[in-house]
Parts: structure tokens; sequence; C-alpha cells
């Protein structure tokens, strides 16, 4: 394990949600029903130019979210030598929860419906070196996104007839993949050490309990076609 390594400890949380068939038009739904979440690894994710510190799966379709928990690693005390001197190691910490208490999931209908919001309610990194060709060199900034994956096109997808229907944050369309994700928040570093959930809520750092930055999901089922819709959404919190 390398330096970076031993600096970096990372929680990696997959949020397996499965639903049967989803049925669209005249009255027809799913029962809710929710498989138990998933972990998917142990590392943070890099790519090229950004470094990866948070990332949920949530496999979006007519079941609630439930969500898996998150860590903490304390400082550890080291005294120095000397008669004088003081010396500590501050350990990393790298928190990153998303919340699915305020996601619901409507029997389908004609319209656009409202899924409620997920939240980020806890955010929290010591440690924001991890860019340059070394990863060890300040970021210029944070970020948090939402986009959607595993599926050829944009939305809640439906393979018979080849389409997706709009997926919606906060009226903006999500699009597939992370090069056509939706920007939810950008935080310039700056001269902060530490990132933190109220610098993207706005709200108070002192507040108890922090508010949380919420991400609204919409799915636009206005003419659907009847059969069953899938879709799998990524929210993930990064520096660059």
């Amino acid at each position: 394990m390398n330096q970076l390594q031993n600096r970096i400890f990372f929680f990696f949380a997959c949020l397996s949600m499965v639903l049967g068939a989803l049925g669209v038009g005249c009255g027809k739904g799913t029962a809710p029903g929710a498989l138990q979440p998933e972990n998917v690894g142990d590392k943070t994710s890099k790519r090229d130019s950004e470094y990866i510190l948070g990332r949920w799966e949530i496999k979006f379709q007519s079941v609630n979210v439930k969500g898996v928990g998150s860590f903490f690693v304390p400082a550890s005390p080291n005294t120095g030598s000397g008669s004088h001197t003081i010396g500590a190691i501050v350990g990393n910490v790298n928190l990153f929860h998303l919340s699915d208490t305020n996601f619901s999931t409507p029997i389908p209908t004609d319209g656009i419906l409202s899924y409620g919001h997920l939240d980020i309610d806890i955010l929290k990194e010591n440690n924001l070196r991890h860019c340059g060709a070394n990863h060890d060199a300040k970021c210029a900034s944070a970020g948090l996104r939402v986009y959607t994956s595993g599926t050829p096109g944009a939305g809640l997808w439906n393979d018979p007839e080849n389409y997706g229907l709009p997926i919606y944050t906060s009226g903006a369309p999500i699009g597939l993949g992370v090069g056509n994700a939706i920007l939810l928040a950008n935080i310039p570093i700056g001269n902060l050490h530490v990132m933190k959930l109220c610098f993207f809520t706005q709200s108070s750092c002192e507040a108890t309990p922090q508010e949380a930055f919420q991400v609204p999901i919409s799915v636009d089922f206005t003419d659907a076609a009847e059969g069953n819709y899938y879709s799998t959404l990524v929210v993930e919190y990064f520096l660059q």
C-alpha cells in the first residue's frame, strides 16, 4: 500500500434496489419492496483530472431506496520527542452519505410524477490533495453531480420500445453517463483545508443536525407505453 493509499480511507457505497415489473397506464403498478444494500468496493475512483470520493448507485425502479452507513476515522494523537514539543497525526476523514427518507415511489400515471428527493445528509473530507499527475496536489474545486447508467440511452428505459422516459432533477433532464451529468453544485477550494456539507447547502456549519443537500427526482410518464422500465441513478461527490 503506497503513501497515498495510507492517507486515504474511502467509502464506496452501492445501494441496489430491484423492482419486479413497473406497469404503466390504466392503474397498473407494483408494490414496494427492496433488497439489502451491497458494498461495491473500498477504493476511490480516478478519472484523469478528477478524484471521486463518494459514489452511490441506485437502481431506479418503483421501490423504496434503503440506505447504508458511512464511517469515521478518528484522529490518532502522537506526542513528539522533546520536553516542549507536541505533535499530532490527524487521520483522514471521508464521509459521504445519501438518505432515502424523503424518496417515494408513486404508481405511474400520466404526467410528470415526483419521486420526492434524495438527501445528502453527511459530507466531510479533510484531505483535498488528490489532484495533479501524482494525485497529491491540492484540488481546485469540489462538486456534486447526478447521472444515469446501465441503459442504452438516458432516462427510465423501456427495452422493447427502445426509448427512455425523461428523469429530471430541479427541472433539468438527467443525462446518461458522467459526460452528460447534471452538476448539482461546485465549490471552489481556494484556501479551504476541509470540505463540509454546509458549504454546499450554504447553511450554518454550526447547526445540529446539518441541513441536507436535496436532490429532487421526477419522471415524465406523459404518453408512456405500457411495459417495464429501468435505470440506475448515480450520485457522486468529487474533487478536480
